[in-house]
C-alpha cells in the first residue's frame, strides 16, 4: 500500500488498525468584519491507546448565497487556522460528506481577541510620544517571532485625535521592532487604537513621556573619543541647522546643513579622521540656535 500511494502509513496504522477508539472533535471559529476566519480544533480521544489522531479535517463555512469546504490538516490538538473565505459565513458544518469517524461539536464563538497564548498571531508592544511640535515618535516591537504571515497582515490602526480631528497610522506585517516620526500636525489629546476583533487582546499602548524643551541640543560622547560625535537636537524650532567644526586655528574642517521638520533629531559627524587635540563646533540656524562648544579629542 505504501509503495502504491507513495506515502508512509506508519501512523495510520498505528492509530486505526492498533489502537482503539475514535477522536472527538470541537471546533471554535469567529470572524472579523472583513471576513477573516479563525478556526481553533481540539480534539479527545474515546480510549488511552491512541493520544491523537493526526488527519485532515473538512468543515464547510455557508450563508444563504455561498458556500465553501475548507479542509484543516490537523496535526496537533488545539491547532488553530486563519484563513479568509471571501464572504461573511453564518454557518459552520463539521465533516459535511461524513468522512470521519467520529463526534463532533461545532461553535462559533464572540470575537473578542485571540487568547494570549495563541502562538500564531502577532503581539504588538506600541510605545508613542509627542514633541512639542506635534511630531510623534512610535516604536513598535512585535513580540512573537512564530506569528504567521496571514496573520502579521491583518491590520491595527494606531489614532491620535483631538477636537474632531483623527489621522491614523497603519500598523502590520512588522517583525521584531521598527520605529518612526510622523507629523501628526495637531496636538493630540486621544491616542487609541482599532483593530480587527481578532486583534483586540495582541497588543499594549503606552505613552512615554516627551522632552518638550525647544531647540535642546546634546553632544556626545565628550571627549570625542569614537569614530563619530552624535549631535541630538529637541524640538527644533527653525527647518534648518548648520553645523560647522573648527580646529584650534580656525581652520574649517567640515560644513554640514540638515533639514529640521520638527521631529527629535540625530545627526552623527565623522571624527576618525581627526588627530588628537581641541576642536570648536559652531552649530545655528534661522534664529533660535547660535551656539559653539568646545569639542576634546
Amino acid at each position: 500500500m505504501e509503495a502504491e500511494s507513495g506515502k508512509n502509513l506508519s501512523s495510520f496504522f498505528q492509530q486505526w488498525f492498533y489502537g482503539q477508539g475514535y477522536p472527538n472533535y470541537t471546533v471554535q471559529w469567529s470572524q472579523d468584519n472583513t471576513n477573516n476566519l479563525y478556526v481553533k480544533i481540539n480534539q479527545a480521544t474515546s480510549h488511552p491507546s491512541v493520544s491523537f489522531y493526526d488527519m485532515p479535517v473538512p468543515i464547510q463555512f455557508k450563508n444563504s448565497n455561498h458556500d465553501t469546504i475548507i479542509v484543516f490538516n490537523n496535526l496537533k490538538n488545539g491547532e488553530s487556522y486563519l484563513v479568509n473565505p471571501g464572504f461573511r459565513a453564518d454557518t459552520a458544518i463539521f465533516d459535511p460528506h461524513f468522512w470521519l469517524l467520529c463526534k463532533n461539536s461545532t461553535q462559533q464563538i464572540a470575537c473578542t481577541g485571540i487568547p494570549a497564548d495563541d502562538v500564531s498571531f502577532p503581539f504588538y508592544n506600541i510605545v508613542w510620544s509627542q514633541n512639542a511640535n506635534q511630531w510623534s515618535q512610535v516604536t513598535i516591537t512585535q513580540q512573537n517571532s512564530a506569528a504567521v504571515a496571514a496573520a502579521e497582515n491583518i491590520p491595527l490602526y494606531l489614532h491620535f485625535a483631538a477636537d474632531g480631528r483623527d489621522t491614523a497610522i497603519e500598523i502590520k506585517n512588522i517583525r521584531y521592532r521598527q520605529t518612526g516620526w510622523y507629523n501628526i500636525g495637531f496636538k493630540a489629546s486621544s491616542v487609541y487604537i482599532t483593530s480587527s476583533c481578532l486583534l483586540e487582546q495582541r497588543y499594549l499602548l503606552r505613552e512615554e513621556t516627551s522632552n518638550n524643551s525647544s531647540n535642546e541640543i546634546k553632544i556626545y560622547p565628550v571627549p570625542a573619543s569614537g569614530t563619530e560625535l552624535t549631535v541630538a537636537l529637541n524640538n527644533p524650532t527653525d527647518k534648518q541647522l548648520t553645523m560647522l567644526l573648527y580646529n584650534a586655528a580656525g581652520q574649517l574642517l567640515l560644513r554640514r546643513s540638515e533639514p529640521t521638520p520638527g521631529k527629535n533629531e540625530l545627526f552623527t559627524l565623522p571624527t576618525q579622521q581627526l588627530p588628537h587635540g581641541v576642536y570648536f563646533l559652531r552649530l545655528y540656524s534661522a534664529t533660535a540656535i547660535h551656539t559653539t562648544r568646545k569639542i576634546n579629542r
